[in-house]
């Protein structure tokens, strides 16, 4: 449980997936580098890559490795001395003493040996002159003196901070390094730093060579069921940009997103991932934006923009409690006015602020975003109250709230200074904490509008009442947890419902198989849904004697025209009567429709 702890610390503070298996965690190492005092912490040891977090202060202090990008020497006497190949940093970790931590260091070794033969990525390459012309400089109000003077200084500033920590694909993280992504990062390095301070270039890295490229390739000439939805919102991203009124702007959005879609089929696309592609794509190529969005959707912002929207549900609530914990006076003018925070505050962290704040201060937002992690938007969003909190307080209706919060807000880097200082406590345990709290409640709402949507649906396609709905709705349920249903799981489901498949089933396998593939609809598939198990049940509870005839014909591989032997009959019959005898009995030509099947009999 302690390592299992300590990984997931590790997995969220370094932006890693769920995709790389957890090995080990070593606590009690010390990391010395030369400018660098000696940090205490743990080492997290996963497949592919390894970490430290610093221990020793509350000042943040971590760094993530894939084992490809190092050179690391291990001896049973000296620490382990790691050496980046991408910028030629050299660091040392001391591990404890004991068995235990020598094993460990031949974990270690052992890991990195298996992915030292891997070539080393290409470097990353900051934008252009040309590029920046093209892409970043259109997205301003005004690109005039003041503003390349201004870039020239961040230039100076990086090149100095890069010349004593190197530049590559690790890049260690501490109180400095934040410092100096508030002040601002150059539009020529932005791209490569969100990618870095992302962990989307290392998730590039780890995956196999084109990935991308295969993506879009293997599904080139194949339905997408996002391609619709996608090919209506990409002109609507930042329409007046230049670049994306061109075909190669329009076409890179496009296959970004489509691939993304094919790549996580469990969010598939949803709207507003189209405007954080769109200003991804000003920044860096669509590869790299390709990456980076899974980052987004996968460790920033889980289940923002899956169906439920429950990543965004759990965190409005969070938010408005954060609200009434920094800023009762307006939580309180709030409630008493019946505003609703959800329409305020979704929209922000949907869009990361993208088209709600001056572009100028929304690019920072993100520069904090992907160096520190997702309590930026709701330190942000905090801080856009409390400096309209003075024309808040004096409305006198919700709808004056709405109509200043969504166009008469001051944005201005007022709000970033209190974001970064005044609210620097809003850390991610603490909204963590928040929306641990939230999230069960969020669940259950979500699964009744399903449960609703769900009943009332198979309400208007089959002859169930909506009581015998819920029934099947809550046996299905407790027996898999979920509504799909494996063909392991298929016979135990039967059986539940009608015991009589038991036997049948034990003495005729095949017609387990034929009564699968009835209920898929022919189709051969490994999952069942469960609209098709309704659908499959409303014939056998609710449909004519006739049709249920024809389909145990079918059960014990008959055809409609063909004899039926005596053993197959009585199979039917014995479906039809032990399993449904009650409708049968009562039926008014039972003995007739029987004796004229019996005919068919083969002697």
């Amino acid at each position: 449980m302690k390592a299992f702890k300590d990984y997931q610390s590790f997995r969220m503070q370094c932006r890693l997936n769920d995709e790389d298996k957890f090995e080990d965690s070593i606590p009690n190492c010390k990391f010395e580098m030369e400018q660098y005092p000696a940090v205490s912490g743990v080492l997290c040891v996963s497949e592919q890559v390894f970490g430290f977090l610093g221990q020793s202060s509350t000042d943040p202090f971590w760094f993530v490795a894939p084992f490809r990008e190092v050179l690391l020497k291990l001896s049973e006497v000296n620490p382990a001395l790691v050496l980046v190949k991408s910028s030629n940093i050299e660091f040392s970790i001391k591990f404890p003493g004991g068995l235990s931590a020598q094993n460990q260091k031949r974990t270690l070794l052992e890991l990195w040996k298996k992915a030292a033969d891997t070539p080393i990525s290409k470097p990353l390459s900051f934008l252009l002159e040309q590029e920046l012309k093209e892409r970043v400089y259109p997205i301003y109000v005004s690109v005039d003196e003041a503003y390349f003077q201004k870039q020239r200084l961040l230039e100076e500033q990086w090149e100095k901070f890069f010349s004593v920590r190197k530049f590559g694909r690790i890049l260690i993280r501490d109180k400095k390094l934040v410092e100096f992504v508030h002040q601002g990062v150059p539009d020529s390095k932005r791209g490569v730093l969100w990618q870095v301070l992302s962990g989307s270039s290392n998730s590039q890295m780890l995956k196999e060579q084109n990935y991308y490229e295969n993506l879009l390739e293997s599904h080139r000439n194949l339905p997408s069921l996002a391609a619709e939805d996608i090919d209506k919102d990409v002109k609507r991203s930042f329409p007046q940009h230049p670049y994306f009124k061109s075909p190669v702007g329009l076409t890179k959005l496009r296959n970004v997103l489509l691939a993304y879609s094919w790549h996580n089929e469990s969010v598939g696309y949803c709207q507003s991932m189209n405007i954080i592609t769109a200003l991804l794509l000003l920044y860096m190529d669509e590869v790299e934006a390709f990456f980076l969005l899974s980052s987004i959707c996968e460790i920033y912002m889980p289940n923002y923009y899956t169906r439920g929207m429950l990543g965004p549900t759990v965190d409005v609530n969070s938010f408005a409690d954060l609200i009434g914990l920094e800023l009762p006076d307006v939580a309180q003018h709030f409630k008493k006015l019946a505003v609703p925070v959800a329409a305020i505050t979704m929209p922000w962290f949907l869009c990361l602020f993208i088209g709600y704040v001056p572009i100028d201060i929304n690019l920072r937002i993100l520069d904090a975003f992907f160096c520190e992690g997702y309590n930026v938007l709701f330190r942000v969003g905090i801080a856009i109250f409390k400096v309209n909190r003075e024309y808040i307080m004096k409305a006198e209706d919700s709808y004056s709230i709405l109509v200043l919060l969504k166009n008469g807000v001051t944005i201005t880097d007022e709000i970033l200074r209190i974001a970064q200082e005044e609210l620097s406590h809003v850390s991610i345990d603490t909204v963590k904490d928040n929306r641990d709290i939230h999230k069960v409640e969020a669940i259950k709402k979500i699964e009744l509008n399903a449960r609703k949507d769900k009943i009332n649906s198979l309400l208007s396609s089959t002859t169930f009442t909506k009581e015998e709905l819920n029934e099947i709705y809550d046996r299905i349920l407790n027996m898999t947890h979920s509504f799909d249903i494996s063909y392991e799981q298929f016979s135990g489901v039967m059986i539940q419902f009608c015991p009589f498949w038991k036997d049948i089933f034990e003495e005729n396998r095949y017609i387990k198989d034929n009564l699968w593939k009835y209920f898929c609809n022919g189709v051969d598939k490994e999952i069942l849904s469960f609209d098709e198990l309704v659908f499959g049940f409303n014939l056998f509870f609710k449909g004519p004697l006739e049709e249920k005839w024809n389909v145990c014909l079918q059960l014990v591989n008959v055809t409609k025209e063909a004899n039926i032997s005596r053993e197959q009959l009585e199979i039917v019959i014995n479906i039809l009567i032990s399993t449904y005898n009650k409708e049968i009995r009562n039926h008014p030509h039972t003995n007739q429709f029987v004796d004229n099947k019996v005919k068919l009999i083969i002697l």
